[in-house]
């Protein structure tokens, strides 16, 4: 194995580099302070499409210092304190499929796998990814998010910085339903032992975590990014509980003021965007698709968009859902099932509630002798009481 060697690397992230994550990635547990955040994504968006294996990256003090307007002095300590929690903390992935696998497991590993730094700390931090994120990190062509690394490192909440990026994964549906214990892991909201095990509920209370966590963030996410997100809160009948939350995901009317939005080059060449490069397979489903539900080619964008974004199965799943439906205008049941993730129906079985039993049903059925000899004693009890 060859030794990792702090290189010196030409180009740092700016504002306006786009950092790219599986969709995994938004709703894995894990539990950072929003500094070891910012240290996570600046790396990440280090990663360049092309690269098919992980490398050690150079973080350059100073520039990091500029990105987020901090001071460098005395920085490099506290950034190499941040790397190694980093390295120790845990993060567990659920879904996770390893090769040959046909059920998925939950994968427990660390987000950083070495950490070189410099004896003399004259400013350079080195670190690597686990290589067990290759798959959630490198050329991720399908089932991804993506946004600005600026807008994330902006935002000064721990809990608002993973918000935000759960609410990327999401941003095609323009609306996204949520458990309260779902958003808790979403946002952090956990302490966690060493083996990625939930060992304590941050704010348990939902108006704590409400107040000091979801407000604030929603708030920071309005005002600082191009996302917009408002949401209802759904209690359990009868009751004052909150236990579902039904967010919007729109774009923020401000955004332009930021930062420039990511270009679609497919858009800029007026093309279909591609699906997965060279896969014959898919491209002839999705013509099949196109002729069977007579999509326009607004629509056709829309579906073939959702399809990189959740995956071909997930696609099928839903045109499977609604052929079984015959719906008069197929194509916007077509739309409108892939935007709210229609499920199959449910069968069912009604539970056939027992006949109540008439008098006459306990009676049994007697021959023709024992009903002589019943009357014949009947009689002979009558003519004893004469």
């Amino acid at each position: 194995m060859s030794p990792l060697i702090l290189k010196q690397q030409d180009s740092q992230p700016q504002s306006q580099t786009v950092v790219w994550q599986h969709n995994s990635l938004a709703e894995a547990r894990y539990s950072l302070t929003a500094r070891e955040q910012k240290m996570l994504l600046y790396v990440i968006s280090m990663i360049e499409a092309e690269d098919d294996e992980l490398k050690l990256y150079q973080i350059r003090v100073e520039d990091f210092a500029r990105l987020l307007s901090l001071q460098k002095d005395s920085l490099y300590e506290e950034l190499r304190s941040v790397v190694s929690q980093l390295k120790v903390k845990p993060l567990v992935i659920r879904n996770h499929f390893e090769p040959g696998d046909k059920r998925p497991k939950n994968l427990l590993t660390s987000w950083f796998q070495d950490v070189v730094t410099e004896a003399d700390g004259s400013g350079n931090i080195g670190v690597s990814i686990s290589s067990r994120l290759k798959p959630y990190l490198l050329q991720v062509k399908r089932e991804f998010f993506r946004y600005r690394l600026g807008y994330a490192i902006e935002l000064r909440s721990a809990y608002s910085l993973r918000l935000y990026q759960w609410a990327k994964r999401w941003q095609f549906t323009g609306k996204r339903l949520i458990t309260v214990e779902e958003l808790r892991t979403v946002i952090g909201a956990e302490e966690l032992d060493e083996k990625g095990n939930v060992k304590k509920k941050i704010l348990p209370k939902f108006g704590e975590l409400h107040k000091w966590a979801l407000r604030p963030a929603v708030k920071e996410i309005n005002n600082m990014t191009d996302l917009h997100l408002s949401y209802i809160e759904q209690k359990t009948p009868g009751t004052k509980r909150v236990e579902v939350l039904l967010f919007r995901i729109t774009p923020n009317s401000h955004c332009d003021q930021l930062l420039a939005p990511i270009a679609d080059a497919s858009e800029e060449a007026g093309q279909q965007p591609e699906l997965f490069p060279g896969d014959q397979e898919s491209e002839e489903y999705l013509e099949e698709i196109e002729t069977t539900f007579r999509l326009s080619t607004p629509q056709l964008k829309r579906v073939r968009l959702i399809a990189v974004d959740r995956g071909m199965e997930y696609l099928k799943e839903k045109v499977a859902v609604v052929m079984r439906m015959r719906p008069e205008n197929a194509a916007r049941a077509l739309l409108a099932a892939l935007r709210d993730d229609w499920q199959p129906a449910v069968e069912i079985k009604r539970r056939l509630r027992p006949k109540k039993q008439t008098a006459d049903a306990d009676v049994k059925s007697i021959s023709p002798e024992e009903a002589r000899e019943a009357a014949k004693a009947l009689r002979e009890f009558r003519a004893s009481l004469a």
